[in-house]
């Protein structure tokens, strides 16, 4: 049986800028999500970053205030979900402008820095942040 030392995770947490977006994907990286946020929350961080919608809600269930920026591809269907729980969305596409812009839904522009896995490319920055 794996034990996690949470009071190590606390340590750590102490040592980053409370300012950022703490990434909690995939269950806070296998340590627990709800421990790992609670931590988080305890001492000062209020801006998270994850992959799942469940998560971005359950972050904004237990800490309304709170930012979360949700990662990934937009999911159009959830624009809705989005705009109710006030999730950020990051933008990985100029074309998924058209579907935001009858929604209050904040965006974080996800710029394409050379994986060319996610991200608006540079070329089109200026575009998208006319139209936005």
């Amino acid at each position: 049986m794996i034990k996690i030392d949470y009071e190590a995770i606390k340590i750590n947490l102490k040592l980053i800028e409370k300012n950022n977006y703490l990434v909690l994907k995939n269950n806070a990286y296998g340590f627990g999500l709800a421990k790992v946020l609670e931590i988080a929350y305890e001492l000062g961080f209020y801006k998270f970053c994850v992959l799942d919608l469940d998560d971005a809600i359950l972050i904004k269930r237990l800490y309304e205030s709170s930012k979360v920026l949700l990662l990934g591809m937009i999911d159009r269907s959830k624009l809705y979900v989005y705009e109710k729980y006030r999730i950020e969305v990051s933008l990985n596409d100029i074309t998924e402008l058209k579907y935001l812009y009858l929604h209050n839904i904040m965006v974080q522009i996800c710029l394409n820095t050379g994986m060319n896995r996610f991200g608006i490319r540079p070329n089109e920055l200026e575009k998208v942040v006319s139209l936005i």
